[in-house]
């Protein structure tokens, strides 16, 4: 019996971690409410224009924070697809830490969802939204304001959720 107490304990002291990290994890950086800050980066395709808080109003948004690099970006990619589809809002990808030709064809391969595509290679915004890594996606209100907010891939529960808060309208 004795022999176990120190497997014991230290499978305890793992489970408290993993509690406390997947709280960390889970935490969400800006509340439901809050406005979706001020922010200009470059556009992907055309490094003459860029993508800022004037493109995403009157309409709602879902801003997803992607990478080529990220698998979990791979098993969200179908689901946004779908989603582009619904006229009731409009989708932009920011590709975060991202190298741009990686990007592009990443988008190539699998098909491009977002009506615009913005780089955030220095993470300015995503340092400023807490974003903690990829996937991690925005819903933003006709407003200017963050009503949910996701960290991981998207899926079936997730973008039916999306879709019953945009139907509000």
């Amino acid at each position: 019996m004795k022999k176990f107490l120190p497997l014991a304990i230290f499978i305890i002291l793992l489970n408290i971690i993993a509690l406390g990290t997947h709280k960390i994890a889970n935490q969400q950086a800006f509340a439901k409410n809050d406005y979706f800050p001020q922010f200009s980066l470059p556009h992907l395709l055309d490094e003459n224009q860029t993508f800022n808080n004037q493109n995403i109003k009157q309409q709602y948004a879902l801003i997803n924070f992607f990478a080529s690099w990220c698998s979990s970006c791979r098993l969200e990619h179908d689901f946004l697809m779908e989603l582009k589809n619904n006229p009731k809002i409009n989708l932009y990808g920011i590709a975060w830490r991202d190298i741009d030709f990686d990007t592009q064809r990443f988008l190539k391969n699998l098909g491009n969802p977002y009506k615009i595509v913005a780089t955030d290679s220095k993470n300015k915004l995503g340092k400023n939204l807490g974003v903690k890594g990829t996937p991690e996606s925005f819903l933003i209100d006709k407003n200017g304001k963050i009503i949910f907010h996701y960290r991981g891939p998207l899926d079936d529960f997730e973008i039916n959720k999306i879709k019953r808060l945009i139907s509000g309208s």
